[in-house]
């Protein structure tokens, strides 16, 4: 069964922004998924970026022509590094199973959320192991060329 539809999303700033970087130039569109992610961030060592600025968000691919963008242009604005951690306002557990949950979350800005659930005795992961872990997924997401 084919999954891919043809279309991708192509990525990029509008100018050159002084330390900031998109955390991927391609999003390939896939009926299975319901949603696409990327993210705007710091390069390291530089001055962090205050202001606003723009991606250019374009369709790509032998059936770009079927599809329809909204916008090609997504608007941002950064602000001071924000030191308050974000809150969590409320929990529940839903639906669950042997070795599923449903588990939902509400907080007070937007935010990665991240449950380890587990047999009981199991050793939990210290947050550098976690960091390690999503920086390894997310450079799946990085395009190859």
């Amino acid at each position: 069964m084919r999954t891919d539809i043809g279309v991708t999303l192509s990525l990029n700033f509008k100018k050159a922004y002084n330390g900031l970087a998109l955390s991927t130039s391609l999003l390939h569109l896939d009926p299975k998924q319901d949603r696409w992610n990327f993210t705007i961030s710091s390069t390291p060592h530089s001055t962090p970026f205050q202001g606003t600025g723009a991606v250019v968000v374009s369709l790509q691919g032998v059936n770009k022509d079927y599809f329809y963008l909204s916008s090609g242009l997504l608007t941002f604005s950064l602000k001071d590094k924000d030191s308050t951690p974000p809150r969590l306002l409320t929990a529940s557990v839903g639906h669950r199973s042997a070795n599923w949950a449903e588990v939902g979350l509400q907080v007070d800005e937007p935010c990665l959320a991240l449950l380890h659930l587990s047999l009981q005795h199991t050793r939990m992961l210290t947050v550098p192991q976690v960091q390690r872990t999503l920086d390894h997924s997310a450079s799946y997401l990085q395009p190859t060329t």
